[in-house]
């Protein structure tokens, strides 16, 4: 083999173990193709559909997304019937997003942080 052949399958190699490693090391997409809201007048079959369950998963998902070129859009329960959720990207769907903490805020007291999911 010559060595412009090894540096190439190298290359390739490390290509792959890279592909590999983004999607062992982050959330991975939910296998879904298509989201559709409640009414049925908004489809959209975007690249991939992830159901986060945690803030880190989120944040994976966001690096994924920055790191691939991709653009972001989020939906929860479907009851929209705007195109807002329209998207050839990422569609984040929130409802596992469900976290909520009460905090006593310096500035503003007892505050309650809660996520966009099923509360």
């Amino acid at each position: 083999m010559t060595q412009k052949r090894q540096i190439f399958v190298f290359l390739i190699t490390i290509s792959i173990l890279l592909v590999i490693f983004e999607t062992v090391a982050g959330i991975t997409p939910s296998g879904e193709k298509t989201w559709t809201n409640v009414e049925g007048n908004v489809k959209v079959t975007p690249e991939a559909i992830f159901r986060p369950k945690t803030l880190a998963d989120l944040q994976d998902i966001v690096n994924q997304a920055r790191n691939n070129g991709k653009k972001i859009r989020c939906a929860a329960q479907g009851h929209s019937w705007s195109s807002l959720s329209v998207t050839k990207g990422y569609l984040v769907i929130v409802n596992d997003l469900a976290t909520v903490q009460v905090k006593n805020h310096s500035k503003y007291g007892w505050v309650a942080i809660a996520e966009a999911g099923k509360y």
